[in-house]
């Protein structure tokens, strides 16, 4: 059921996700907001007639905005997924409605509804949190609206207010000046997948987020290092300047986010792979990860053992995995490697959640540094299978926008962190946080 809708939903996106990243939309300018929102919602109603729901249109005439469509148009892609994956799973036939209308001469409002499951009332106040994790599927979930939420506030100018009862369904309300405020061109848009962004948090709240040598970031993974050396090239290079962080939904999102010009930067490193595919529309980085340098384990429950006497390839076949096509290296790995059954997800925690349930086998994952090799994440602990690592052949690097602070981070920035790189600071650091690790070094290689 889980991999049906999710396959459904992911047919239903496709033809908004062209549309966004298709568009050079993150410049403001003006526009009408019926034209925008019909085109948006055209590339979406053959697919829902496939899906036994009903979508209701009704947006006011002559609303024109200056605003940022590629925002608009991305809001609205959010808040159908958050629907169609959560709202609506296990509704026969559900019904979502998008309204629009001027509130002021200032102002439009726009409705989003839906008849689903709605959210419980001890979870509302919860809901716009980064990463409020449940069930999926279930209701209260809240997948994506985080991101609306700052899309509407930071980009648009606006605000959302949410309202729902289980069982009753869900309403987001969301007011847009029909002349958005100018994104200040003097910030560097930091995006960080959620997770990363909340860990980042943390440890600011802590005042440990620039000090390597805090007991904190023994725990931390690759992509904080990344994160981390960011920052501080960003500091070092570039002090006069103010860089945000931008929690993005997925990996594929912050990709089309740089290529619109909405991020400068992501601050944690790309597949080469995934760069070269839009290669003519963002800068990359000389490698901080080498091919060599990308080992992980094979990581499952304490108690799958099934999984944990794998000792050939063959015993692959018959687990189930948990990925994201988006990672391309990473799934294209676990084909090469003869996975029959790997099931495509976008969110880390999402996928961490799948199999502490037991709904997958197993899942890729860098090494921890604990003596046991136990990868702790969100209150779960998983092991490795023991004596295979698996290489992932690619090499990792930054990408930036090719426009606004992009150029003046590759001149400026980029030659600090791989000069750390370069001089062994970089791999010490992934050695301490565990994603290079002595302990597996005699461990066959797949």
């Amino acid at each position: 059921m889980l991999s049906q809708n999710l396959q459904k939903v992911d047919d239903l996106m496709f033809s908004v996700k062209q549309l966004v990243s298709g568009q050079r939309n993150s410049q403001k300018r003006e526009f009408s907001l019926q034209t925008l929102l019909d085109e948006s919602c055209a590339a979406l109603q053959s697919r829902v007639r496939l899906s036994n729901h009903i979508m209701l249109i009704d947006v006011g005439y002559g609303i024109v905005m200056n605003s940022y469509p590629g925002a608009i148009t991305q809001l609205v892609l959010n808040l159908f997924n958050n629907a169609f994956v959560h709202a609506l799973d296990g509704v026969e036939q559900g019904l979502i409605s998008l309204k629009a209308s001027k509130s002021d001469e200032a102002t439009v409002r726009i409705i989003f509804s839906d008849n689903g499951q709605g959210i419980d009332e001890a979870l509302l106040k919860e809901i716009l949190q980064p990463m409020l994790l449940k069930k999926i599927g279930k209701a209260g979930s809240g997948l994506g609206l985080h991101v609306c939420q700052h899309l509407v506030s930071f980009v648009l100018g606006g605000r959302m207010l949410v309202e729902s009862k289980t069982g009753l369904g869900t309403t987001i309300t969301m007011y847009l000046p029909l002349e958005a405020p100018d994104v200040s061109t003097g910030t560097i848009k930091v995006g960080v997948p959620k997770d990363v962004y909340d860990d980042w948090q943390l440890l600011m709240q802590q005042g440990v987020a620039y000090d390597a040598e805090s007991p904190a970031f023994d725990m931390i993974r690759r992509d904080m290092v990344e994160l981390r050396f960011l920052m501080q090239a960003l500091r070092d290079y570039l002090p006069e300047s103010e860089a945000v962080l931008v929690p993005v939904t997925d990996y594929a999102t912050g990709l089309r986010m740089l290529q619109t010009a909405q991020l400068s930067i992501l601050g944690t490193t790309v597949w080469e792979t995934d760069a070269q595919a839009i290669a003519s529309e963002v800068l990359l980085s000389a490698p901080v990860i080498t091919a060599e340098q990308s080992l992980v384990g094979i990581y499952t429950l304490p108690g799958n053992e099934m999984a944990l006497r794998c000792r050939k390839k063959e015993d692959l076949r018959d687990l189930r995995f948990v990925c994201s096509k988006d990672w391309s290296v990473d799934w294209t790995t676990l084909q090469q490697l003869g996975v029959k059954h790997c099931l495509d997800m976008k969110n880390w925690h999402e996928m961490v959640l799948m199999l502490a349930e037991g709904e997958v086998d197993a899942i890729l994952a860098p090494f921890s540094m604990r003596d046991d090799l136990a990868l702790q994440v969100d209150g779960h602990v998983f092991i490795p299978v023991p004596g295979i690592r698996v290489a992932l052949r690619g090499s990792r690097h930054f990408a930036l926008s090719p426009d606004g602070y992009g150029p003046q981070l590759m001149e400026k920035v980029m030659p600090g962190i791989l000069a750390q790189v370069d001089s062994g600071q970089f791999a010490a650091a992934l050695l301490q946080c565990g994603y290079l690790n002595q302990a597996t070094s005699t461990w066959e290689i797949w």
